[in-house]
């Protein structure tokens, strides 16, 4: 019977390492502030996929150890807070538009950014038509219809742009406000598995449901852990 959890605890090793060959015995550091690790950008290695398989594989098991619980409850909370943590915090975006609300530039800087590229090009046009024009390639009026359209082109992709950047910036403010409440609510639930104590079952899993409300897309096997832990003694 010990043969499954040898392997449960071998697969789990697998999927806290890059490399297996890698014989550090604190592999896995859980007492770290998570928070500052996404900051620096030093987000831990955690196979989400294999990590699943073996909290089944643990669940298959015909026992259970109270030190494996805490260790699979904090990792399934750990995956999510750092994977989530590290696209809206680190995101490499390659040339391409970000997606995090903390990586796209400020709402201000992208409305200046904007009437620049208006100026440019709408400016470009109206000089190359005034060129035109005193070279005899076209008429003057021709040219200056072209130069009064620009312009009036430029006041009116202005006036839009100046009417929707308070509502962009409000909308920005709130987007980081919220993945702001979503980190701080998985990182408290975190904290809290740091007790030397016997931590309720029930609790955790209030809370991570409070927070999946808000948001969170907690991994499914988190709460097929905290209902068998609560179907048994309730604590951890």
């Amino acid at each position: 019977m010990l043969g499954g959890a040898l392997a449960v605890v071998q697969n789990l090793r697998s999927a806290l390492v890059k490399d297996w060959k890698d014989k550090t015995l604190d592999f896995w550091d859980s007492h770290s502030s998570p928070l500052d690790k996404i900051k620096a950008d030093k987000v831990p290695y955690i196979d989400r996929s294999s990590l699943e398989c073996v909290v089944d594989d643990y669940l298959v098991l015909p026992y259970r150890s109270q030190a494996m619980d805490r260790l699979l409850v904090k990792l399934l909370i750990a995956v999510e807070l750092y994977a989530f943590g590290d696209e809206m915090m680190n995101e490499k975006t390659f040339g391409f538009p970000a997606r995090s609300p903390f990586k796209q530039s400020h709402v201000l800087l992208a409305y200046l950014r904007g009437q620049l590229i208006n100026a440019v090009f709408i400016g470009s046009i109206a000089a190359l038509a005034l060129w035109a024009a005193s070279k005899g390639c076209i008429g003057e009026s021709a040219a200056g219809w072209i130069s009064g359209t620009c312009v009036s082109l430029f006041l009116l992709f202005g006036a839009i742009s100046t009417f929707a950047l308070p509502f962009s910036w409000y909308t920005q403010i709130i987007a980081r406000r919220n993945v702001r409440n979503l980190l701080l609510a998985m990182s408290t639930i975190y904290s809290e598995l740091r007790s030397d104590g016997p931590i309720s079952a029930q609790h955790i899993r209030d809370r991570a449901n409070s927070a999946a409300q808000e948001g969170v897309v907690w991994p499914a096997p988190l709460f097929a852990m905290l209902d068998d832990i609560i179907a048994r003694t309730g604590r951890f």
